[in-house]
């Protein structure tokens, strides 16, 4: 699948060759995506292809959906008649998904300004009904409530290795999950157990789980695995610095889809220089956070594409299907407005820091305001996953950026 855009009389023209099937939209949807913009005017030529798959004519259907809440205006021109036997069929009509007979024809009409409602030009049939659910809409995968809990020692003997347990399942696992942990007692001793964080995620979602606190070592570092079981167990190794000693140790565990952050736990262990003797299981307050998909803003450069096909993979996860609007808004006139609601709704700004993202005016308006706005420690969580990290600016000096090389690997 090839695509060439061109610019006519103020018209952004996409000229589509070749086939339009589910793997080619998957290649090419971020970059047809990136084209619809604040009352942008935009013609499809499809008049080069030769196969559109429902996928294929899903996304076009997207597309104009995208540019109505963008105040835009869209047509499709150059229907053969495969293409036009899959419209058809999928019981599309003008007052839809408009096209027209000829590339001119569809110009005239954008730049016009008119909305192509009243017929098929140069076909003439007439609208076949209502849309076939099945052919038009994504198959969205079945989400599921799902929990994260963390089971660890209250009482941490420095230089000494000692297990922590994070655990990821199904509500009618818990009572399973506890007695699991039990039989680490002798491994973790006076065994604490936070309260869980939940959120909604579908079977089959790759998770990354990374602990991390200040003169503690973890081995491993990060867990990652695929969510098909009720019950999925992270088993981690942890040892305090000697000179932890008498001081109290601030655990975070960051739980990763994809790039995306979406969710922590955070809880606090006493470092001493005595082991601590077994006691069973007791509860303990811990600050557990998921985040939702309205949750997450992320602020990245869309030259790193790399990160930006993880994230629409994370989006689907999580119920999205599709990446947020970033790019179409801040292609548009009035971007900046919208964005900043949008960072205001956020409980967590991820910047995803590489060389690209450092020299982007659209970034560094984007984190500008969320410091502006002083949420305070953990708002912004700036993760970077190519070494060395590009230097960052004075202003987010005082921040930890995370390291992150998974976020990109297949």
């Amino acid at each position: 699948m090839d695509i060439q855009i061109e610019n006519i009389e103020n018209v952004t023209v996409v000229h589509l060759k070749g086939t339009f099937d589910s793997s080619a939209r998957g290649k090419m949807e971020m970059e047809l995506l990136s084209v619809v913009s604040y009352r942008v005017k935009l013609v499809f030529d499809l008049s080069d292809v030769e196969y559109i798959s429902s996928a294929g004519l899903r996304l076009l259907l997207e597309l104009y959906r995208r540019c109505e809440q963008q105040n835009g205006f869209m047509a499709l021109t150059g229907f053969s008649d495969q293409v036009y036997e899959v419209y058809s069929q999928a019981g599309l009509s003008p007052d839809i998904l408009p096209v027209y007979g000829s590339l001119e024809a569809g110009i005239s009409a954008v730049q016009t300004e008119t909305e192509t409602k009243s017929g098929m030009r140069g076909f003439g049939f007439e609208d076949s009904g209502e849309i076939q659910e099945e052919l038009l809409e994504d198959v969205e995968p079945e989400m599921e409530d799902v929990s994260f809990t963390a089971f660890y020692p209250k009482e941490v003997a420095v230089e000494k290795w000692h297990t922590m347990l994070v655990y990821t399942y199904v509500s009618s696992a818990l009572e399973a999950i506890r007695k699991d942990a039990q039989k680490f007692e002798d491994e973790i001793g006076d065994i604490r157990e936070s309260k869980p964080a939940s959120t909604q995620l579908a079977r089959g979602t790759e998770i990354t789980i990374v602990p991390t606190c200040e003169g503690v070592t973890f081995n491993p570092e990060r867990v990652t695995f695929r969510w098909l079981e009720d019950r999925h167990r992270a088993e981690f190794r942890l040892r305090a610095d000697a000179s932890m000693a008498d001081m109290a140790g601030n655990v975070q565990v960051t739980m990763y889809v994809g790039p995306l952050i979406v969710g922590t736990l955070k809880m606090g262990m006493l470092l001493s220089e005595t082991e601590a003797s077994p006691g069973g299981v007791g509860s303990e307050e811990v600050n557990a956070r998921m985040y939702r998909q309205d949750d997450i803003f992320v602020s990245y450069s869309h030259r790193d594409t790399d990160i930006v096909k993880k994230c629409k993979t994370a989006y689907e996860a999580l119920g999205h299907n599709i990446l947020i609007d970033f790019e179409t808004l801040r292609s548009g006139q009035q971007w900046n407005a919208e964005l900043m609601r949008m960072i205001e709704r956020a409980n967590i700004f991820q910047l995803f820091w590489s060389e690209n993202s450092s020299k982007s005016e659209y970034c560094r308006q984007e984190w500008q305001y969320a410091l502006e706005l002083e949420r305070g420690e953990g708002f912004i969580r700036p993760v970077f996953w190519k070494e060395p990290i590009p230097t960052p600016p004075a202003e987010l000096s005082d921040l930890h950026f995370d390291y992150a090389p998974f976020a990109i690997q297949d």
